[in-house]
């Protein structure tokens, strides 16, 4: 990296931490219904640049796509969705966070509950910890030690 690039880094890293702190410190701390968006939606499973996803199709809100990470009891169901007519609860636990299915109701019976994500959202929430540590502690680094300055070469 040239000094430019350092340089740069160096002025990016402070403000980047503490947007990751600030959405870090908004989190939701649990899911919950009263907290949720309710809709009625269509569900089809797919896949997503690898990833398994639930795209939700509701007339309100367009299509959402949903990780299955963030709807594991639908995901990890009896069969696969396709164009099943889901009732819905969307929330947005933070601001750089992707929606979580809170609850879903199929054939008038809940087939996700927010007791059922409690376990997913506490891992899910313990990386973004990990990872908001992370860039502070890359900022730090940047912020404390810099300016590195490149090798010189003796002749």
């Amino acid at each position: 990296m040239s000094e430019l690039q350092f340089k740069l880094l160096r002025i990016i890293a402070i403000p980047a931490a503490l947007l990751f702190v600030a959405d870090w410190l908004s989190l939701s701390s649990r899911l919950q219904l009263s907290r949720a968006t309710e809709t009625t939606v269509t569900a089809t499973e797919g896949r997503f640049k690898g990833q398994g996803v639930l795209y939700l199709r509701a007339p309100e809100l367009g299509e959402i796509r949903v990780p299955c990470s963030n709807a594991e009891p639908l995901c990890t169901g009896a069969h696969p969705l396709h164009n099943e007519s889901l009732r819905v609860w969307l929330q947005s636990p933070g601001l750089l966070h992707d929606r979580w299915i809170v609850g879903a109701e199929q054939n008038g019976q809940m087939v996700v509950t927010p007791e059922s994500q409690t376990s997913a959202y506490r891992v899910a929430k313990i990386m973004w910890s990990l990872g908001v540590l992370a860039s502070v502690l890359v900022a730090f680094v940047l912020w404390y030690f810099a300016p590195f300055e490149e090798p010189t070469i003796e002749a």
